[in-house]
């Protein structure tokens, strides 16, 4: 959807600036883009430290995931349902 994510948020970032509708959902996309692969990342370093969790926490992070994996996947345009079976 979009190259560089980073560069995408500083050119909607410009202060004083009247954003359009467009843009105002273009941003918002890209802020839940960021915040699902901040999220992903830091699941996938906490599945490195699994063994400190209790069996509680470790079903929460899982289902956490799958989450974000759903969020991800709708983003992309995939039907959940459909990748599931």
């Amino acid at each position: 959807m979009f190259g560089n994510t980073f560069d995408d948020v500083k050119k909607f970032n410009k202060p004083f600036i009247r954003k359009t509708a467009s843009e105002t959902s273009q941003l918002m996309i890209i802020s839940i883009k960021l915040l699902t692969n901040r999220q992903a990342f830091c699941f996938m370093r906490v599945e490195e430290l699994c063994h400190r969790f209790s069996k509680e926490q470790r079903e929460m992070l899982r289902r956490k995931a799958q989450l974000i994996k759903r969020i991800n996947m709708i983003m992309a345009g995939i039907n959940y349902e459909e990748e599931k079976k």
